[in-house]
């Protein structure tokens, strides 16, 4: 940038450019987008509202402090200001307002750690100026809006939304060919090529029709090795760093957010039934260009037959991977007193929870005191747990009731 201001006046020769963008659910994390390597760290805090204010001396005494930038490096990572002698080597300084230039939301000396103690910072003659980028913003007014954020001079493009609800009104089908038309007409409006742009995240999965109850379903999906597992409305998910995994009752989705006359054009065209039963699975990729080992993964990649082929595949491997109960629900009222219920979630999540339920209950018997409980009465309560034990044995089979692998193999045409 030019500027007929001294201060801010850069040499385009030592001039470096970092681009950084929020991350999405906080309030000031930033993550690096595009510039050169080794210089500040992949992520910083930027905070503009709450923060200690800098001691009366030096710039405090001529400028305002609008600002803190706080970053601390990673092992790999390689900086000039990434000091030896520092074990958490960082970043840090103070940001100063600037008026002279309505772009410019200020400026700063960068600072940087030569030690742990945190007076150990050293002020270096590096400028940081922190410039506001110069966006274009559009909405599209659909069934849901949709925000497009463009950067002409950074080539930073941000979507935000979702284009099956905004161009069809629902998700309940989103073909390849419907994503493909629909980022066709946006990119025609913006006059940006979208299909060379690098995916940053994305998600990919289907509808099925089930012949049980979605509750039943989502309770005997319990776990997936290295995940974390979350339950949310209506459904659950498994997360690790790089994916989530999402099922929930979509019957119950569509009920909730679709009009009536958007349920009967899925009735008329799609061949949605009101009262039926369905489950949407999908693969949210948090980090795809760390799961598929691809770098940079472009939207064009996205509608190769491989990589469709790998999408499906690799929805059937996450699924088939999921923990699920082998316990049926049982079908008659005299199964289900509230004792049989309390036993039957036991042996549910025995396995998840790596329980053996017969001896704890038995455990449990046998620490009573005496004066409670006579021989004869544990006798008699061991021989009823066992007994209600045997009335919620597993199907036999290994498999689970609810395990749709082979409806979601047919589905996906696999």
């Amino acid at each position: 940038m030019t500027t007929t201001n001294s201060l801010l006046r850069l040499l385009f020769e030592s001039e470096v450019r970092l681009i950084y963008a929020r991350k999405d659910g906080t309030k000031g994390r930033y993550a690096l987008t595009a510039s050169p390597e080794n210089v500040f760290p992949k992520t910083i805090g930027f905070t503009k509202e709450f923060f200690k204010k800098p001691t009366n001396r030096g710039r405090a005494l001529a400028y305002i402090s609008v600002g803190q930038v706080r970053g601390e490096f990673n092992k790999p990572e390689e900086s000039p200001y990434k000091h030896p002698k520092a074990q958490r080597p960082r970043i840090t300084f103070s940001v100063w307002r600037y008026d002279a230039n309505s772009r410019v939301f200020g400026f700063a000396d960068v600072g940087f750690a030569f030690g742990d103690a945190p007076s150990q910072i050293q002020t270096s003659n590096d400028l940081v100026v922190l410039v506001r980028p110069n966006n274009t913003k559009y909405t599209f007014e659909g069934f849901k809006d949709l925000s497009i954020i463009w950067n002409k001079e950074t080539r930073f493009l941000k979507v935000e939304g979702s284009l099956a609800y905004t161009f069809y009104g629902h998700d309940f089908q989103f073909s390849p060919t419907d994503f493909k038309n629909s980022l066709r007409f946006v990119q025609d409006f913006v006059g940006v090529s979208l299909f060379d742009a690098h995916v940053l995240k994305f998600e990919a999965g289907t509808v099925l029709k089930i012949h049980f109850k979605p509750e039943a379903f989502l309770m005997a999906h319990q776990k997936i090795k290295g995940m974390k597992t979350k339950p949310f409305d209506h459904g659950k998910y498994f997360e690790n760093q790089v994916l989530r995994f999402k099922i929930y009752d979509a019957n119950r989705r569509i009920q909730q957010t679709l009009s009536k006359s958007c349920r009967n054009d899925l009735q008329t065209n799609f061949g949605y039934e009101p009262n039926a039963n369905y489950i949407k699975i999908e693969n949210h990729y948090k980090k795809p260009e760390i799961h598929f080992k691809q770098r940079p993964l472009l939207v064009t990649d996205l509608f190769k037959p491989d990589f469709q082929n790998q999408l499906k595949n690799d929805l059937l491997t996450t699924y088939q991977s999921t923990m699920k109960s082998t316990y049926t629900l049982p079908t008659t009222k005299k199964e289900l007193s509230v004792s049989a219920l309390y036993l039957l979630r036991l042996k549910q999540v025995e396995n998840q929870f790596g329980l053996n339920v017969e001896e704890g209950l038995l455990a449990l018997l046998k620490a009573i005191p005496e004066d409670v409980l006579t021989h004869g009465d544990r006798k008699h309560r061991r021989a009823k747990i066992r007994e209600d034990l045997k009335r919620t044995q597993s199907n036999g089979t290994h498999k689970s009731p609810y395990d749709v692998s082979e409806l979601l193999k047919e589905n996906l045409g696999l």
